[in-house]
């Protein structure tokens, strides 16, 4: 610890009642001997830094903290899980993409030796002016923006070293701290023992998991851990279809509305956190009016702690500038993070309808996931206004959530009532219902919740399944930084016609008739920029039969640079009676719901002044979508001219 020849730095520190000739503070002296020998030890290094004495800690706190906003913390871009975002900026539209493969030469076919050995000058093509200035414009009004642009002006910094292959850039790795982190032991009296979550078998008939730290345990006398398995937050701003995806959800691992289950199925660990009496509770946080949270109170289905109250009568001013923050709902975030060992995203639902206070709780959220937890992905599932209805406060208030989820979102959902109740109505894949209740259309969103989770629970129930999580979703569906807002679809919702295979059929229902949103009926608006089906109890083969046949006479349908269009995930689930297929569409269709929006904003404008800004935004990434639908090879093959806005 100190010099040896220092009698007074290798003294030890005196314990209570010793026979030093000062005692220590009662925290101090309940410590184990190792932890407080790393104490004594943090105080010799303060002072050979020059600090000799401490009178306050609160004191040295608020310092370090100025000094780090003053420009003393580490470099920001660990700190932003955007920074993709800002290293693509040049990549943003077809144009970009193209001018990019342009500088930088096509290495495809060409001998190494025909490439051109030197180039000076930035390859990339710059970042335009427009873009530029909005990003000025809105740092100018808003701090939050201002520290994320600089994030994403150094990791653009980045890419384009790396592309230029600048040799006086040089890095150094990070060493073994990337994977290893040091835990060491604690000992003593006062410290609780650590607490063994029991070994059980896997419920029902369905064979054991097949993990990747070793063969499947199939056929295997002894017990296994089913709970290997990253976890997902849900945060849910709509009492009603919360509940009953949970319903739905605990159904499906044989689990009843206590949290009681006698046979589990599935993996616990990716929706649930199990308590020391057995109980199963949902890994998710309720926030809205007080009366709302009644309704999810009265349900026991959850950690009460994690039910927020929010005040009601938010104005058009808190939506768009700063939102609802309440300490209550962020101490709810950090608690349900720190009971997981390792939280891969959050899933964030809502209803957005008449009531502002919904996109402000949206806002706040997001803003403080990605501060606080910027390596989590984050993905949002709305409920927004049809575009074919007149323009209303709904829409307005979708158009703020929209332009929050196209800064701070990696993936977005988007589904409607009007298509959800034809859904319920169709006797085609559907629940052939006459007059369907609100309960009833819940009940297709709440399989549209199960099946983007269904592979992490579900999938590793045999060695054939295709892995999967949120962040394969972001990667597939997300070709462009900000164009990442997908719509529903769901398959095998009735009964299959005769003659035909359940899963061929639940395939060709996604692809063809399954859409959840309005602005996706008409197929000739627009192209389908890329897409994603997951499949339960569904062979990968037979899905992938309706693609080709679809893709092959219906390429107009696609826009014509980007090859890789859909995606399939596919997994057997021994307990699955019936096929299902949830399938997200990432299309230049959501052109209509981003006008309709800001026509609905358009109306509240008045009231507002901040919306403005909002609204030119939106009519930004509305030109980028029609962009992305036009036409980019013309007869003879070539590219077209591009023009900037």
């Amino acid at each position: 610890m100190g010099n040896a020849d220092n009698n007074e730095d290798n003294s030890q520190p005196d314990s209570p009642g010793g026979s030093g000739g000062s005692r220590l503070p009662l925290q101090l002296g309940r410590l184990p001997s190792d932890r407080l020998e790393r104490v004594h030890q943090a105080m010799e290094e303060l002072k050979e830094a020059g600090l000799t004495d401490i009178k306050d800690l609160a004191i040295l706190a608020q310092s370090v903290k100025k000094g780090q906003a003053a420009g003393n913390a580490k470099d920001p871009t660990e700190q932003h899980t955007s920074e993709y975002m800002g290293m693509t900026q040049w990549a943003w539209t077809p144009k970009r993409w193209f001018q990019s493969i342009e500088a930088t030469g096509e290495p495809k076919g060409t001998k190494s030796e025909d490439l051109p050995r030197e180039v000076e000058g930035d390859q990339l093509p710059a970042v335009p002016d427009s873009v530029v200035a909005l990003c000025n414009k809105r740092s100018a009004s808003s701090q939050f923006f201002k520290d994320w642009y600089q994030l994403m002006q150094v990791a653009e910094a980045e890419i384009r070293s790396m592309a230029n292959m600048e040799k006086e850039v040089k890095t150094r790795g990070d060493g073994p701290g990337v994977w290893f982190e040091p835990t060491p032991s604690v000992k003593g009296s006062g410290v609780l023992a650590r607490y063994q979550t029991p070994l059980t078998y896997i419920g029902g008939s369905a064979p054991a998991f097949a993990g990747r730290r070793g063969p499947s345990a199939a056929g295997h006398s002894g017990r296994v851990r089913p709970n290997d398995a990253a976890t997902l937050l849900s945060i849910h701003l709509d009492e009603g279809l919360g509940i009953d995806c949970w319903q739905h959800v605990m159904k499906e691992h044989g689990v009843d509305t206590t949290g009681r289950a006698q046979d589990f199925y599935g993996c616990s660990q990716v929706l649930f956190s199990q308590s020391r009496t057995g109980r199963y509770v949902p890994r998710s946080i309720f926030a809205g009016s007080q009366k709302s949270m009644d309704t999810v109170s009265q349900a026991g289905m959850f950690d009460p702690l994690s039910i927020v109250v929010a005040p009601e009568g938010c104005s058009l001013e808190t939506a768009c500038d700063e939102g609802l923050k309440i300490p209550e709902l962020l101490e709810a975030v950090r608690l349900q993070l720190e009971r997981s060992d390792y939280v891969e995203g959050v899933l964030v639902s809502s209803t957005i309808g008449q009531d502002f206070g919904t996109s402000a709780l949206q806002k706040a959220i997001l803003n403080h996931v990605t501060m606080e937890m910027p390596k989590l992905i984050k993905v949002c599932c709305s409920c927004i206004p049809d575009c074919q209805a007149d323009p209303s406060r709904a829409a307005a208030n979708a158009a703020i959530s929209t332009r929050d989820q196209q800064d701070l979102a990696d993936l977005v959902v988007l589904y409607d009532r009007t298509a959800v109740q034809k859904r319920a109505k169709a006797q085609e894949n559907g629940l052939g219902l006459s007059s369907p209740s609100d309960a009833d259309c819940r009940g297709v969103v709440a399989r549209l919740f199960s099946g983007l989770t269904g592979p992490m629970r579900f999938a590793r129930l045999n060695d054939d399944a295709t892995p999967c999580s949120l962040w394969t979703y972001a990667q597939s569906l997300v070709p462009y930084p900000m164009i990442k807002y997908t719509m529903a679809s769901l398959g095998g919702l009735g009964s299959p016609p005769s003659g035909v295979d359940p899963g061929l059929a639940a395939a060709r229902a996604a692809l063809l008739n399954g859409s959840l949103c309005t602005a996706n009926f008409d197929r000739s608006i627009g192209k389908t920029i890329s897409s994603t089906m997951i499949c339960r109890g569904v062979q990968q083969c037979m899905a992938l039969s309706p693609v080709i046949t679809k893709r092959m006479d219906h390429a107009d349908e696609w826009v014509d640079y980007c090859p890789g269009s859909v995606t399939i995930t596919s997994f057997q689930d021994p307990k699955c009676t019936s096929p299902t297929v949830t399938m997200l569409e990432n299309t230049s269709r959501v052109q209509l719901l981003v006008d309709h929006q800001v026509k609905g904003l358009d109306l509240e404008s008045q009231q507002c002044q901040a919306s403005a800004e909002i609204v030119e935004s939106l009519q930004s990434f509305s030109k980028d979508l029609e962009e992305i639908a036009a036409p980019t090879c013309n007869e003879e093959g070539d590219e077209d001219e591009y023009e900037e806005e």
